[in-house]
C-alpha cells in the first residue's frame, strides 16, 4: 500500500510535469536539471554557500566588462611606442595634429587616462620651447590646458636632447561611442628653434592609456 500511495504521488499531471510537493526526498538523477528547467531567479545569492563558484567553475570570457562594477576597476588599456615618425619636425607657432588615436569605451561611466612621454631634439642651435595637448574629438582640450614644456632649452650647434612629457591627462566620454584623441604640439614662440621628433633603441616616445571605471 506504501509504494502504490508513493508511485502515485510522482505521476505527471497532464502537462508532464510533477509538482515540486510530490517529489518528497526523491534526488533526481545527474544533469536532469537543465538550465532550461530552471524559473527565473530561481538560484538566488542567499542558496549558494560561501565560495560555491570557483574559477574553475566558470567558463571563459563568462565575466565580461560589462559585468565589472567596481570603481577603479581597468576595462582596457594600451601602450603605443613611437608614435610620431622619426625626425618630424615642428617649425610653427599653430598646434599642429601629429598623432590620433581612436578609443571606444566599455561603458559610459568610465574615464580614459593618459600618460605620455616624448623625446624630442633640437636642429638648430637657440632656444627652444614647444607645447603640447591632447585634443578630444576635435574640440575638447583634456584637463582645460596645453602643457607647455619651459623652462626652454638652450642648446648648442646640432642636436641636443630633450626629454619631456604631457604628464597624465584625463576624459570622461560619458558614452560608448568611439572617441578620437589628437596629439598636437607647437612651438611655444614663433622665434624659438624647430624641434625634432627623434628615438633610438634606448629612447622612446610612447602613449600609454588606460580606461578605468568611475
Amino acid at each position: 500500500m506504501g509504494i502504490a500511495r508513493n508511485l502515485a504521488r510522482v505521476i505527471a499531471d497532464n502537462s508532464g510535469a510533477i509538482a515540486a510537493g510530490n517529489l518528497g526526498n526523491a534526488i533526481p538523477a545527474d544533469e536532469s536539471i537543465t538550465t532550461a528547467k530552471l524559473a527565473n531567479d530561481a538560484i538566488t545569492t542567499a542558496k549558494l554557500v560561501n565560495d560555491a563558484i570557483t574559477t574553475a567553475k566558470l567558463v571563459n570570457n563568462a565575466i565580461t566588462k560589462a559585468k565589472i562594477g567596481f570603481a577603479g576597476a581597468v576595462l582596457q588599456a594600451g601602450n603605443v611606442v613611437d608614435p610620431i615618425a622619426q625626425n618630424t619636425t615642428i617649425d610653427s607657432a599653430t598646434m599642429t595634429t601629429l598623432y590620433t588615436l581612436s578609443i571606444t569605451p566599455s561603458k559610459t561611466n568610465t574615464r580614459i587616462l593618459f600618460y605620455t612621454n616624448w623625446m624630442i631634439y633640437i636642429n638648430t642651435s637657440g632656444n627652444f620651447a614647444c607645447d603640447h595637448r591632447i585634443l578630444a574629438n576635435g574640440s575638447t582640450v583634456l584637463n582645460g590646458a596645453q602643457d607647455s614644456h619651459n623652462p626652454y632649452f638652450t642648446g648648442a650647434s646640432g642636436f641636443a636632447l630633450m626629454h619631456r612629457g604631457a604628464g597624465m591627462r584625463s576624459h570622461d566620454p560619458g558614452t560608448t561611442s568611439t572617441q578620437s584623441y589628437a596629439f598636437q604640439f607647437c612651438k611655444s614662440d614663433p622665434t624659438r628653434a624647430a624641434m625634432n621628433f627623434n628615438h633610438n633603441s634606448q629612447y622612446n616616445s610612447c602613449i600609454s592609456w588606460m580606461e578605468v571605471q568611475i
